[in-house]
């Protein structure tokens, strides 16, 4: 199976005050980078006066530039050739070596990252462990420790500087600004990890047949046009479609406003976990052990417990739904749903 961790390389901060700058390095992908934004906004508050920089590639630029924490998004090439990322950095190399790091946090650990790391050399440094089945916030984490600064909390709530983005486009798009928004997102990448469509349909019947006064939420991109067109046909005006009418920046604000999200495995999922925003997430052949981020406004339904499960496979062998997923019925996961929300048999409305 070959090495489950990787050797923590690191160099502590060592001087008496905190340090002044620092740079955090995470490429790819969506999903990866949107985790780091706790950590981001623990280190502001722990060192409100340290300045926070931060290198991503171009398609998470903007998304990252929205946090209050960071002070400068580097945006380098969205290509994960080696050779265009040192090109980007190289290009970028006159303002890193003006910012003079006291400390770099490399979350990436690829060769393009390591080497900046080493043009730079800042006094305190620390690679993240790629290969460790810890989820990627507590390796994350493992990473700051090296460096020797400290965060006392876990799971801040990420300030925005444009909060209110994405509001118009709801508007325009069908909801009514008064009905309680729930997601459904139905965008693993593979066969492996999709619950039914009609699945979908179901349980969005049944809760609104309690609740009202609730609209679904559709966002995302080209991938599930055709399934967003399903559950427009058959939901109708009580479905919000979105998807490929909003940029990431805007995808994430408007998850804030939302009172419920299911979820398969996909980049949106964690753009609302890091928000805190109630969740349940269907894994199905991604490996359970890094997925539990934990957190008590999300569930998380991974294969682990099954002699077939993590196993990584695009097409389950069991049948055209994966069995690890075939196993929730609708019904079952409204139920759990509202037991993340804290519903109890005799509420008849959706907490505001």
């Amino acid at each position: 199976m070959g090495n489950l961790t990787e050797k923590l390389n690191a160099r502590q901060w060592k001087s008496a005050g905190p340090p002044r700058r620092l740079l955090i390095i995470r490429l790819q992908a969506i999903g990866d980078v949107v985790l780091t934004y706790p950590l981001v906004q623990a280190l502001k508050n722990e060192y409100p006066g340290m300045e926070i920089d931060f290198v991503t590639r171009h398609i998470q630029g903007s998304l990252t530039s929205n946090l209050t924490a960071v002070h400068k998004v580097i945006a380098i090439t969205n290509s994960q050739r080696t050779w265009r990322q040192l090109w980007d950095l190289a290009a970028n190399f006159p303002y890193f070596f003006r910012r003079k790091y006291d400390v770099i946090i490399d979350l990436q650990r690829n060769r393009a990252s390591r080497m900046l790391c080493g043009w730079l050399r800042p006094s305190a440094w620390a690679e993240f462990d790629r290969k460790g089945l810890l989820p990627a916030v507590l390796r994350y984490r493992q990473a700051v420790e090296a460096t020797g600064l400290t965060i006392n909390s876990h799971y801040p709530v990420t300030g925005l500087s444009k909060p209110g983005m994405g509001n118009q486009l709801l508007m325009e798009n069908g909801w009514d600004g008064q009905s309680a928004l729930v997601v459904l997102n139905p965008a693993g990448l593979f066969s492996s990890r999709n619950w039914p469509i009609e699945n979908y349909v179901a349980f969005a019947r049944q809760w609104k047949s309690r609740f009202a006064q609730t609209q679904f939420l559709v966002l995302g991109d080209a991938r599930i046009a055709q399934k967003a067109q399903f559950l427009k046909e058959q939901l109708g005006s009580s479905l919000v479609t979105l998807h490929q009418k909003t940029s990431l920046e805007e995808a994430f604000c408007i998850l804030a406003k939302v009172q419920f999200m299911l979820s398969e495995d996909s980049g949106l999922f964690w753009m609302a976990w890091v928000q805190k925003v109630p969740s349940l997430a269907m894994f199905g052949s991604t490996p359970g052990a890094r997925m539990r981020m934990g957190g008590s406004h999300a569930r998380f339904l991974t294969s682990s417990d099954l002699p077939c499960g993590d196993c990584l496979l695009p097409l389950c062998t069991f049948g055209k739904t994966a069995k690890c997923l075939a196993r929730y019925s609708p019904e079952s996961l409204v139920t759990q749903a509202w037991e993340i929300l804290g519903i109890g048999a005799a509420q008849t409305n959706l907490a505001s």
